[in-house]
């Protein structure tokens, strides 16, 4: 039994991928067509490899230093940049194909870049709020609560997954 299977080509992939794009969810109020304001985030660039299966993702972020010591700036930039990495990088379907997505950020000095402040809460009384606006221009802060966890490896997992959180602010606004 032969599979009659079409070839994805990128024409019929790009299709697809605004197809379900353009859904619209439950209680959704934005203008239907959202994704042409994706193809203007400058601070992210995507890459289709059809025969791999493979969907590559850079997106750009600029570090600020603020007061920290180099290496608390090189730690969090690290730990966000991982953080982001593995929770976006998933299996995705489009047009019937899976493929692997891998999501990359990078800090870049660049206005085309998410501007983010990265600070540290001492006091382990405190959990300090991170938070992104999603409006270029208006740095997003992600904040490693140092303090409140008592160790450094619980410290560090939820750095990660917070800067991966407050990121995914600035995908859903574009």
């Amino acid at each position: 039994m032969t599979e009659n299977k079409e070839t994805l080509t990128l024409e019929k992939f790009h299709e697809a991928l605004h197809k379900d794009i353009d859904k619209r969810a439950k209680d959704f109020r934005e203008n239907k067509n959202q994704h042409i304001k994706a193809h203007k985030a400058k601070w992210a660039n995507a890459t289709v490899y059809l025969n791999d299966k493979v969907i590559d993702v850079h997106v750009k972020l600029n570090f600020k230093k603020n007061r920290l010591s180099k290496v608390d700036y090189e730690k969090l930039q690290y730990l966000a940049r991982i953080g982001i990495d593995k929770y976006w990088s998933r299996y995705i379907q489009v047009a019937g194909t899976t493929f692997r997505a891998r999501v990359k950020a990078m800090h870049k000095h660049s206005s085309n870049s998410i501007p983010v402040d990265l600070y540290i809460e001492t006091d382990e009384k405190k959990y300090g709020r991170s938070m992104n606006p999603a409006i270029l221009g208006i740095d997003a802060s992600f904040i490693y609560n140092k303090g409140r966890f008592g160790n450094k490896e619980r410290a560090d997992a939820d750095f990660m997954l917070v800067a991966a959180h407050e990121f995914g602010h600035s995908v859903l606004m574009y």
